[in-house]
């Protein structure tokens, strides 16, 4: 017993039983009974095992077992109490024997550990949670885990939930159980306005506890069916950060043991809270040294101690577009650095050397848009605790924008002085008697521009100088406004240069003294010749422009888009031959005009177009013209904006095409009597086919009937009479039965033939390769003692009749094996390759007999053979056959070949996509007909 006393948890109250070797419980005492709620007259004589351990009964079974084999032990069970609640306790037991060894039962004690239970699941919930907390998890998953441990080690049954403050708000975080339509109503809410416990723990920072929601405060937690709301405020250095609120379905208040496990989700609800604050503000704070480092930098860098780069910020790309990875592991003066000379190398490498900081390092470097970019870094050395030099830490700045805004400058110095070079083609002064007293001439002068004022200017008025063509009075009217003080602006003069008349310009300023009296004039003069030369040419251009638009029978017009007005040109006019005031600018004065059948399409198409301008706008429709007859026009126009007021117009014209539609519709009408004589000529032609095709059905019938009658009697000849015919008669019958039976091979083909070049085309994709290796297998069922290569290789799919083009396969590929039969080994190949254009060229390749390409005109002449019938037996059909099926695809056949080094045929299918839509039509009306 005192082994066993010394394994239990003396931690608490202990009680003393003893049970007989049956399980009957025949002592315990006061303490024991306690335990399980009961007083020991209530145990005595009850199955102990049976009676308490419920769930756990098949365990403490096999303990008492245990017992009985003379094992002693603690363990731990949960078992049940008078009033049906579990409590854990620690049962420490031995078994006891007589002398004789036989079992008596066991004695020991038992302990009330339920507390200790409880405070170890405590902490390991609060050590998981705390890790979660350290390790930086969601805040809301942290107490949404809270929420779900508090609801189970609850003694009572409840529903958590974690608000947090927010200002002026609480919003809710966390709840997990909760129905979602209170978490949606509670998301977040107004402290000042929301009068539910949660919100008046948050403002007195106190708990606040409704044990029944009968309460008038409290009726909009009783709507969710809450019968008591418990709010604890979570509080940290003086400030609320929000509050932990638990929902009970029944009435009540919190007791002892509701307090500890509320307390144990309050400490744990602040720890999370404050963690987070802390980790934002972490987080600001890192933000803010990062902005800091960004704002006085564009990039940060660090180098080891071979100034290699080993880190670099996401700066370099964004100034740039250059990769990090690209400097990582090397030195600056790897880089494709420009604008750094070997002097100022040497002179960098060694002041890293000595480990010193610099300053404003600059360079240029071309970047990822092979934009020249100008870049200025800095470092300074670091240095590890023991002194020892590990690198160099630095930013850099690109400096491009400054050295542009440099650049620019120089630029607009420089440009300044052009602009006041060019301003004026000379400068001028005048005294107070406006007599010149300087006259100079602009770096930028036009070559063109002649020198009319020189020395020769010096002290002389404006009116003693060679212009012509002045109007009277012009003078003096120019000498009172200098008198007057007043300046001039574009005062247009006429000079002459030799033969030729000069246009000048000049402008000028009054100069006065610091009493306000006129002491002279400055100003500049420029030589217009040109602009007036041009502006003459583009008037003139624009009257032969007014004339051509004329005699070609066009009328311009205008639309305002936004008020749909019209304004119409005297060429227009002109040519529906209406007067000015004969109509309007308003919709309806031309909508009168136009035709009732054509009126609602132009509309539409014009409303359409101005809302979104596509290409150029065009439609045709019918004026009335001022003599009463209908004229078709074809209108054109575009949408054109102003770049300054956005004003939308639509511009166009109209031009007469009356006599072109009259044609159109005499090309319609012919069109339609031809569609009408073509189908007459199809019935015919159909009609011919059909007659042909029966008359080469009766040809063949009748062509069979004698041969049929030649071969028999031939056949009977020899099988009656051959003893009484010598080998020369015998002979005679046979080419005779040789002769009929080609001529009845001849008659078949001639016929298949015919009738293949009329059958309906069945178009769609063929696999080619797939088969051909079909009849390459035929082929060597025919002869498996042939050694033949094939090499058949994947080719595009081909449009075409499946069957048709089977015969067109099996033919070339027969071919192809006859005519290798003497060949060893022999090979044939099917591929494809494309032309120029792109299109497929199929091919069959064998290295056969060959023929001689000067007879290649005569391969696909029907019966005509290349080879002696003894040599290579055959009708001389086949290729015809496949030149005919090739032709109604809409392609070409052709061959290749040397005598005595095989023979190569290529084929094309649909050269012209016309001819394959047609045939694919055909095909539709076809099947359209058929059904």
């Amino acid at each position: 017993m005192s082994d066993v006393r010394s394994g239990m948890d003396t931690g608490g109250t202990q009680g003393v039983f003893r049970v007989d070797g049956a399980g009957t419980i025949v002592y315990l005492d006061d303490r024991a009974a306690q335990i399980l709620g009961y007083v020991p007259e209530e145990l005595m004589g009850l199955d102990f095992v049976g009676l308490f351990f419920e769930s756990e009964l098949t365990r403490a079974q096999q303990k008492f077992e245990q017992r009985r084999l003379g094992v002693g032990g603690v363990e731990e069970y949960s078992m049940r109490r008078k009033d049906g609640t579990a409590v854990r306790v620690a049962v420490a037991s031995a078994p006891t024997f007589d002398a004789g060894g036989d079992f008596l039962g066991i004695a020991g004690f038992v302990t009330d550990i339920d507390e200790r239970k409880r405070q170890e699941e405590f902490s390991a919930h609060e050590r998981r949670l705390l890790r979660q907390i350290a390790s930086n998890y969601p805040l809301a998953s942290v107490l949404e885990d809270l929420c779900l441990t508090l609801e189970a080690i609850s003694p009572r049954p409840l529903q958590a939930a974690v608000m947090l403050a927010d200002g002026n708000t609480l919003k809710c975080v966390a709840a997990p159980s909760l129905p979602s339509r209170f978490r949606e109503d509670r998301a977040v809410v107004r402290l000042d306005e929301d009068a539910t416990p949660c919100a008046a723990a948050v403002r007195s920072g106190s708990e606040v506890v409704v044990g029944d929601t009968a309460q008038a405060d409290a009726a909009q937690c009783r709507n969710y069916g809450f019968g008591a709301v418990w709010s604890y405020p979570v509080v940290q250095d003086g400030e609320t950060l929000g509050t932990l609120a638990l929902f009970l379905p029944m009435p009540g208040v919190p007791d002892a043991e509701d307090r500890r496990a509320i307390e144990f989700a309050v400490q744990v609800a602040r720890l999370a809270l404050a963690h987070e604050r802390k980790a934002i503000a972490l987080r600001e704070s890192e933000q803010r040294f990062r902005d800091y480092a960004e704002l006085s930098a564009d990039w940060y860098w660090e180098q080891d101690a071979s100034f290699r780069f080993t880190a670099m910020s996401g700066g370099a790309f964004n100034k740039g577009g250059f990769r990090v990875a690209d400097s990582l592991g090397k030195p600056r003066w790897e880089l494709p650095i420009a604008g750094v000379s070997e002097t100022q190398w040497a002179e960098h490498r060694a002041l890293l050397e000595r480990h010193e900081a610099f300053h404003d390092f600059t360079y240029t470097i071309r970047a990822a848009d092979d934009s020249l970019r100008w870049y200025s870094v800095s470092g300074k050395p670091v240095f590890a605790s023991d002194g020892a030099f590990v690198g160099y830490r630095g930013i850099g700045r690109d400096i491009s924008e400054r050295k542009r805004a440099e650049a620019a400058l120089l630029i607009s110095e420089q440009r300044f002085r052009d602009y006041a070079a060019m301003s004026a083609d000379w400068f001028w002064e005048q005294d107070a008697g406006f007599r010149f007293t300087e006259v100079s001439y602009g770096s930028g002068i036009r070559p063109m521009t002649p020198h009319f004022y020189g020395g020769q200017s010096v002290g002389r008025h404006r009116w003693d100088l060679a212009y012509v063509n002045v109007p009277e009075g012009f003078w003096e009217e120019h000498r009172r406004l200098l008198e007057a003080g007043r300046p001039f602006n574009s005062m247009r003069l006429q000079r002459r240069d030799g033969e030729d008349v000069r246009h000048v310009e000049i402008s000028g300023r009054p100069l006065f003294d610091d009493r306000g009296r006129v002491v002279g004039y400055r100003g500049t003069g420029r030589d217009i010749t040109e602009q007036v030369n041009s502006r003459e040419k583009l008037d003139k251009a624009l009257r032969w422009l007014e004339q051509a638009i004329r005699a070609a029978g066009i009328g311009l017009w205008e639309r305002d888009i936004e008020t749909w007005t019209f304004s119409l040109r005297d060429n227009w006019r002109a040519l529906f031959g209406y007067a000015e005031d004969e109509i309007g600018n308003a919709t309806k004065d031309f909508d009168r005009l136009v035709h009732p059948d054509d009126l609602a399409r132009i509309h539409a198409a014009g409303h359409a177009y101005a809302a979104n301008p596509q290409r150029e706008y065009e439609t045709r429709f019918r004026i009335r013209h001022k003599d009463g007859s209908w004229r078709w026009v074809l209108s054109r126009g575009n949408v054109m904006s102003e770049p300054v007021t956005g004003r939308r117009t639509f511009v166009g014209c109209h031009l007469d095409v009356t006599g072109q539609m009259q044609a159109e519709q005499k090309i319609t009408e012919l069109a339609a009597m031809l569609e009408t004589r073509v189908k007459a000529r199809t019935t015919e032609l159909e009609e011919a086919n059909r007659e042909l095709d029966a008359f080469n059905f009766s040809v063949s019938h009748d062509l069979r009937t004698p041969l049929r009658a030649i071969e028999g009697f031939s056949q009977a000849l020899l099988e009656d009479c051959n003893e009484r015919l010598d080998a020369t008669g015998r002979e005679y019958l046979a080419r005779i039965c040789r002769s009929t039976a080609r001529m009845g091979e001849l008659i078949d083909a001639l016929y298949e033939l015919s009738r293949m070049a009329r059958a309906p085309l069945r178009l769609g994709p063929v696999d080619l390769s797939a088969m051909a290796r079909e009849l390459a297998a035929e082929l060597r069922e025919q002869d498996r003692l042939r050694e033949v290569a094939f090499e058949i290789a994947a080719t595009p799919l081909a449009e075409g009749d499946a069957r048709l083009l089977r015969i067109v396969l099996a033919n070339l590929l027969g071919n192809a094996w006859k005519f290798t039969a003497k060949t060893a080994p022999a090979r044939i190949v099917l591929g494809a390759q494309r032309d120029e254009e792109g299109r497929v060229i199929y091919f069959l390749r064998d290295n056969g007999t060959g023929f001689d390409m000067r007879f290649a005109d005569k391969l696909f002449r029907i019966f005509h053979r290349l080879h002696r019938e003894e040599e290579f037996p055959g009708q001389g059909v086949g290729l015809t056959t496949v030149q005919r099926i090739i032709a109604r695809h809409g392609g070409r056949v052709w061959g290749e070949a040397e005598r005595g080094a095989g023979a190569t045929f290529y084929f094309t299918l649909w050269t012209d996509s016309a001819l394959l839509a047609d045939a694919q039509g055909n095909m539709e009306d076809a099947e359209t007909g058929f059904r």
